[in-house]
């Protein structure tokens, strides 16, 4: 009875920041790794999308975000998703079924075979992923993906599911492997580097792009050059 639906109104982010929101938060208590950069970069992209388009609001961490991944929220644990009535009333709000992660529809068993199932959209599944659907008994159940031959998905345990079931991928392997990567989500900060000469050596002055500065500077001997030297950067010829 408590197990409701993940709550979602990341399509009412520009409604909430001009409802004067400074401050979200993302419900992520005992999530993994790939849980916390898929939610964490689908919001923030929804945040700088709106932003980027606003003279009066700017964010208030500091850089720019990249990704190798693209994230959605449906590939990463979830109930299901209600915005409960924020945009209106509906009818369910609670994923009643189980309190498990539902994850990502796929679509309908159309036949089990004596080796694995044909699914509706087998095409994108991959090895490794784990599937979830209802048994006869109403009770959650899944497998896990051992391989797919043509257009069966043969999984590590057969268990009987009618067709017409429907099933969901709750653990996509391929793009689990993606996020996990250190280097799948990295935030820069701009600095601007400036090198000058002084009477007694030469400074290097850094400052970031919220006006933070650093200044080293190198007391040397300066010594005239012996040789000039000059270089040129490749060209590419014009074409007529």
């Amino acid at each position: 009875m408590l197990s409701i639906k993940d709550f979602d109104v990341s399509d009412q982010i520009p409604n909430l920041i001009e409802a004067g929101i400074s401050s979200f938060k993302i419900e992520g208590r005992l999530k993994d790794i790939v849980y916390v950069k898929n939610n964490v970069s689908y919001l923030r992209q929804k945040l700088d999308a709106y932003l980027d388009g606003s003279d009066a609001y700017t964010k208030a961490s500091s850089g720019k975000c990249t990704y190798t991944f693209e994230s959605a929220l449906s590939k990463t644990f979830n109930r299901g998703y209600t915005d409960y009535f924020v945009n209106k009333r509906t009818e369910k709000i609670g994923s009643w079924e189980s309190p498990k992660s539902q994850g990502q529809l796929i679509g309908k068993l159309i036949e089990t075979k004596a080796n694995g199932y044909i699914i509706e959209n087998y095409n994108k599944l991959n090895n490794g992923d784990g599937l979830y659907f209802i048994n006869e008994n109403n009770e959650p159940d899944g497998v896990q993906i051992n391989t797919i031959i043509n257009d069966v998905v043969v999984p590590n345990t057969i268990k009987s599911i009618k067709p017409g079931t429907i099933i969901y991928r709750n653990s996509d392997a391929n793009f689990n492997k993606l996020v996990e990567r250190e280097d799948s989500a990295i935030r820069k900060i701009s600095v601007q580097l400036k090198f000058t000469e002084t009477n007694d050596g030469f400074q290097l002055t850094a400052m970031d792009e919220d006006g933070h500065e650093s200044v080293f500077a190198l007391q040397t001997e300066k010594e005239v050059a012996k040789k000039l030297k000059i270089s040129f950067l490749p060209t590419t010829p014009k074409k007529s």
